[in-house]
């Protein structure tokens, strides 16, 4: 028992060194968006450990998407913490994509109504999943990684994805939670990514 207790407090030591050096490292970088790709990139390398020290990453990188430009790459930046927050199985994530969905509702709207001035986002009258354009690229990229979603709560994120206003895309997002669900288990998000510690 008393080797146990040894080894988590050991365990803790270790983490609250590691976090000391994730707020040095995360110091030295310039930029709202490094930061955040490095504090997510922490985040899911720590997460397997220590889901609450992982959490408390992704808690601080969502206050650096906060301090982001609205634009592109703070809702790319949303999307991409809701599913880091899923994977780490923190509803918290399907909050943000409950957020972010009236959002991309809008942007959908708009550019079908712009269709052709310089993107083709339709075909036939329907939404065309191309990934082309900053919208069609993150479409894609809910899509591709709504698994995350539904093996985090399966039920919110099908409510979640019967909200998109346009029926290809809900039935779109309904048929990617499904094959989510089919393929198993998640996969670490970063795989190659390691915090050096100096």
């Amino acid at each position: 028992m008393l080797a146990e207790l040894a080894a988590v407090k050991e365990q803790i030591t270790v983490n609250e060194e590691k976090l000391a050096d994730v707020q040095k490292e995360l110091n030295e970088i310039k930029g709202t968006q490094q930061q955040f790709i490095f504090l997510v990139s922490a985040a899911d390398q720590i997460g397997d450990r220590d889901r609450k020290a992982a959490i408390k990453l992704l808690n601080q990188a969502s206050r650096v998407v906060d301090m982001m430009k609205p634009g592109r790459d703070q809702i790319a930046s949303q999307m991409g913490l809701a599913i880091i927050y899923c994977y780490q199985k923190s509803d918290r994530g399907l909050a943000i994509m409950e957020s972010l969905v009236p959002k991309l509702n809008e942007l959908v709207e708009a550019s079908a109504k712009l269709d052709g001035l310089e993107m083709r986002y339709l075909r036939n009258g329907e939404w065309n999943m191309t990934g082309e354009g900053t919208l069609g690229e993150i479409l894609t990229g809910l899509a591709q990684n709504a698994g995350y979603f539904a093996r985090c709560d399966f039920d919110r994120a099908v409510n979640l994805a019967s909200q998109f206003e346009r029926t290809e895309i809900r039935i779109m997002a309904q048929l990617k939670l499904a094959q989510g669900v089919l393929a198993g288990p998640s996969k670490r998000l970063f795989p190659g990514y390691a915090v050096s510690s100096h």
